[in-house]
């Protein structure tokens, strides 16, 4: 244990004054818009022809280093010289570097203009180039590396860290020496992409909408990366998952965005490959403050651990188990295969992380840093009878990993059995590096003591909308509830002490357990959906709908999926509303089972305005059906459609689905009684419409 003293002075390192970088591309800590992808490795760049030249001014700070890289996304040969020159003096320093096919990282020393005003110039000669991500880098103060881990698709429930049967994780339970480990951590997504976004926002995903194949992350959400690059820190990403690249808006904040072969989906024993450019990244950067994003995607189907690994775990195991990838129609021979190889996929990622963690303690790395390692989403394993991750949100598929080891191996060893969730894992991380955190959900897990903060995550809200599935779930310390209103409507209630496995469903038999957290979720998503909503559904084929939308109270509109030919004019007095939307089919770019794809789907616009007693809208042009909120689309629509509020209302838990040809849907989100009070005839339309069972 640390004497008081020793863990006072921890907790004041962590909180020092950040290492002051200026960023030349954006000097204020802004974001970049230009990247340059080279070789798979995406950068915050500006791209400089031949011939062209960028002058900067700065101050430069005592005991700074220009650091930079320059690469040439053209086949010709190309080269970018640097001059920073003390402004009214002719002291200068002077750099130039041969720009290929591959990134070049160079550090120039500015001791010759330290402490005085300087003109930083860059000239592109030969041909084509891009400049990437050059930072002034000053002195280094408080932890100087900030490390995240992210295991994709590691329950928590098959590591040896936390009980599991087999010694699957050995070199995660030498790092729970070192660190903070908390037992009961959930995620708030069952697949990548929504989770990765809430860990990187530290929003939930009822609030940052990632859930989709064809989702991107809302620049209004800041993200890990900008927070920390604001606090001083150089910013890389290595990724391994194709749900993780800049095309989904994760590569904001990044200085470097590194494609480790994700697209390589039919080999994913790659915690070797990835944390190899780890090492390498960590080295490049020397003692200049690092934060590293390491996605590590070994554990995901299709399950085809390396052998050694799976027969130092396993002892007899060949190649031909079965099991390497699973179907609906998977007998239990093949199933129990795949958790073998699951399991040697595992230790093997767990081997290599341990080789990692060893690295950083030989390079006097380890003791002062800042690691996080944490799962997204765990796996099914017919647990309820489904295969894989992202359509249901059982424990098996939330219940993810979580260590926290904090500089100067402070709080080393504990263990939290209070419930956590991904959603605390950003404010936690700002709160040790004394940065604030007020304005995020989360709270703060440990302080710079590696103390445990008291309290719980609880209640916590999970939420999933995969492949037109649409899951919702809420638990607190004695109950968890899962509602399912896509594809199969249903209500699971489950005792999280008695039965933690979730086998035996009380919904029936407990209706007020049920009712009172279903009042907790609607109340959650209530603060999310309020308001009226108007959705123009497209179809096959092109079309044009024109709407005049009466009866707001202000003028505040939210759009959402609007394209630029779409307009929504609000009327001066703020009352009305006219929508023309141009509804063409969208060829959007989608992940699918580790490719990424471009695929039709049909538009939709959507407008979300503030509470009304009632909506009237008229087509100006051809009208389409209108579904007034549980009532589907007609065969036809009158050209004047008035909905009331009680005619509209919708549960906010949900959402009325497009059909398969235009329409325009209208409902409302409000507050709604408890289950007992529900109108025998709304119940019978939401049974009829598959919303209730």
């Amino acid at each position: 244990m640390l004497a008081p003293l020793g863990a006072a002075l921890i907790a004041s390192c962590t909180r020092a004054t950040p290492t002051e970088r200026i960023r030349l591309l954006a000097p204020a800590g802004g974001a970049v818009a230009d990247r340059c992808v080279v070789d798979g490795d995406s950068r915050e760049a500006q791209r400089l022809e031949a011939g062209e030249e960028t002058r900067i001014r700065l101050r430069v700070p005592a005991g700074a280093v220009l650091r930079y890289a320059a690469a040439t996304p053209a086949a010709a040969p190309a080269e970018l010289a640097l001059t920073v020159t003390a402004v009214g003096s002719d002291v200068a320093v002077h750099d130039a570097v041969a720009a290929t096919g591959r990134w070049r990282e160079r550090t120039v020393d500015l001791a010759p203009v330290a402490g005085r005003e300087a003109e930083v110039v860059a000239r592109a000669g030969g041909g084509p180039l891009c400049w990437g991500a050059p930072a002034v880098v000053g002195a280094v103060r408080g932890p100087s590396l900030v490390v995240v881990v992210l295991l994709d698709t590691v329950r928590a429930d098959h590591l040896s860290l936390l009980g599991y049967g087999r010694p699957t994780t050995p070199a995660l339970e030498r790092l729970a020496h070192d660190a903070v480990t908390f037992t009961d951590a959930a995620a708030d997504v069952s697949w990548t992409r929504g989770s990765v976004a809430t860990l990187m926002t530290g929003e939930p995903s009822m609030v940052h909408g990632v859930l989709g194949r064809d989702a991107v992350l809302d620049a209004a959400y800041p993200t890990m990366a900008e927070l920390l690059r604001a606090r001083g820190f150089r910013t890389v990403a290595l990724s391994t998952n194709p749900n993780v690249l800049p095309v989904w808006g994760f590569a904001r904040g990044f200085d470097q965005f590194v494609d480790v072969d994700a697209e390589e989906w039919t080999a994913n024993a790659d915690a070797g490959r990835v944390l190899a450019v780890a090492r390498d990244t960590v080295q490049a950067a020397e003692r200049e403050p690092l934060f590293l994003y390491v996605h590590v995607n070994d554990a995901h189907a299709p399950y085809d651990p390396p052998l050694d690994a799976a027969r130092r775990l396993l002892g007899a195991y060949s190649a031909e188990v079965p099991g390497r990838n699973l179907t609906p129609s998977s007998d239990a021979r093949e199933v129990a295969g795949a958790v073998d190889r699951y399991d040697a996929e595992i230790a093997s990622l767990d081997a290599h992380l341990g080789a990692f963690f060893a690295f950083l303690g030989v390079a006097d790395r380890w003791r002062d840093s800042l690691v996080v390692v944490v799962g997204d989403h765990g796996e099914e394993f017919r647990d309820h009878g489904g295969i894989y991750h992202g359509h249901t949100l059982f424990r098996e598929q939330l219940h993810v990993p979580l260590l926290i080891k904090l500089p100067a191996l402070a709080g080393g060893g504990t263990r939290v059995d209070a419930a956590a969730s991904i959603v605390d894992v950003l404010p936690t991380m700002l709160g040790l590096l004394g940065a604030p955190a007020a304005d995020l959900p989360g709270r703060v897990l440990v302080d710079g003591r590696g103390r445990a903060l008291p309290g719980s995550s609880l209640p916590r809200f999970a939420t999933t909308a995969l492949d037109d599935t649409e899951v919702y779930a809420v638990d607190d310390a004695a109950t968890t509830l899962i509602i399912e209103t896509h594809p199969e409507p249903s209500t699971s209630l489950f005792d999280r002490t008695a039965d933690p496995r979730q086998r035996r469903n009380l919904a029936d038999r407990e209706p007020e357990r049920a009712a009172r957290l279903r009042r907790l979720l609607d109340d959650r998503l209530v603060a999310h959906r309020r308001g009226w909503h108007v959705r123009v559904c497209g179809g096959a084929d092109s079309t044009t709908v024109r709407l005049r939308i009466s009866g707001m109270t202000s003028g505040a509109v939210e759009r959402i999926g609007l394209e630029p030919e779409d307009r929504a004019e609000v009327a001066a007095d703020g009352k009305t509303v006219f929508l023309t939307s141009h509804l063409r089919p969208q060829q959007r770019q989608e992940e699918f089972f580790g490719k990424l794809i471009r695929r039709p789907r049909p538009d939709t616009d959507e407008l979300v305005f503030a509470d009304g007693a009632a909506l009237e809208l008229a087509f100006a042009g051809p009208a389409v059906p209108v579904g007034r909120g549980l009532t589907p689309p007609g065969t036809a629509a009158a050209p004047l459609v008035a909905v009331s509020a009680a005619q509209a209302l919708v549960p906010p838990v949900y959402v009325p689905t497009c059909p398969d040809a235009p329409a325009v849907l209208v409902w409302k989100t409000g507050p709604v009684a408890a289950a007992e009070h529900v109108d025998p005839a709304i119940l019978d339309r939401l049974k009829a419409l598959g919303y209730a069972h």
